[in-house]
């Protein structure tokens, strides 16, 4: 499990006893918070963000646990970067993750200097791949966000548990959180059991502020000695959900070097792994 999955689970998570599973909205830092029911139906931006992330060409910028990140879609390939265009260095663009071609590739960087490592997508549970390069989440790296996924469920590139059904739209809201007001439109996810029973729900609070979707956060319910507990799981800031793709986003003006992935051969063992290509450069820049 990543770390950020594992923070959200243990550290950042605030648990709340509130008095009934459809009533939970929670913001993870303390806040003043007045909720009414307003008449039911999805924010009319709903149905667009669902038209956009299904068409499979769009860019997506939001933050999480402060840090800003984007994923971009284009021709069946995915693109995950963090920080932001024009920021200064320490914010810059940085390559995280990319999905091209049938093959899937995870960057790092050598001081300033990005390189890559690639993998075709049928070798991702090879046995042999050194598991210092965390190829296992490469996937989930470039999928979509799984608060964004109450808009687009069958991501192609997600993973849902066969326990837990997709979000579907429940009720709308009026929610205060200190002195500001959203509409929250609430996505129920229902955790069965292999008995086929409920084991607990996940809300997705999807909040609005004057039309646009501003965050949404991922809530935990469960039932206990008849009242409900609630706890945050997750929250992300939606910056944009456009369906502008940066000009050379997956074919860079620099040329960014791409080297085998790790699977135990002479190379890896000599601490130089074969040179197979590159990403970008100016004559392949697009």
């Amino acid at each position: 499990m990543k770390a950020r999955k594992i923070l959200a689970l243990a550290g950042c998570a605030a648990l709340l006893t509130l008095p009934g599973m459809a009533e939970v909205y929670a913001d993870p830092a303390p806040a003043a918070m007045q909720e009414s029911a307003v008449p039911a139906g999805e924010q009319a931006g709903a149905a667009d963000y669902r038209t956009r992330l299904a068409s499979g060409t769009f860019c997506v910028t939001y933050v999480r646990d402060g840090e800003a990140q984007r994923l971009i879609a284009q021709n069946g390939s995915r693109l995950a970067q963090t920080g932001r265009e024009g920021a200064k260095k320490a914010n810059a663009i940085r390559y995280k993750a990319m999905y091209k071609d049938g093959n899937y590739y995870q960057f790092d960087y050598n001081g300033s200097k990005p390189f890559a490592r690639i993998l075709p997508a049928h070798m991702l549970t090879s046995p042999a791949l050194n598991p210092e390069e965390y190829w296992e989440d490469v996937p989930d790296d470039v999928a979509l966000p799984e608060e964004l996924r109450i808009f687009f469920a069958d991501d192609q590139f997600s993973y849902r548990a066969p326990s837990l059904t997709a979000p579907a739209y429940e009720t709308t809201k009026t929610l205060t959180l200190g002195s500001k007001t959203y509409t929250a439109d609430v996505y129920k996810s229902v955790i069965r059991t292999q008995a086929n029973t409920t084991a607990g729900t996940i809300l997705y609070n999807a909040l609005y502020d004057g039309g646009r979707l501003v965050r949404i956060q991922k809530v935990l319910v469960i039932e206990k000695n008849g009242m409900s507990e609630a706890t945050v799981l997750s929250s992300i800031e939606i910056e944009g959900i456009s369906d502008q793709i940066p000009a050379g986003a997956f074919s860079p003006s620099f040329e960014i070097p791409v080297y085998e992935a790790g699977t135990g051969g002479m190379n890896d063992l000599l601490g130089s792994p074969a040179r197979v290509g590159t990403i970008g450069g100016k004559a392949n820049a697009k």
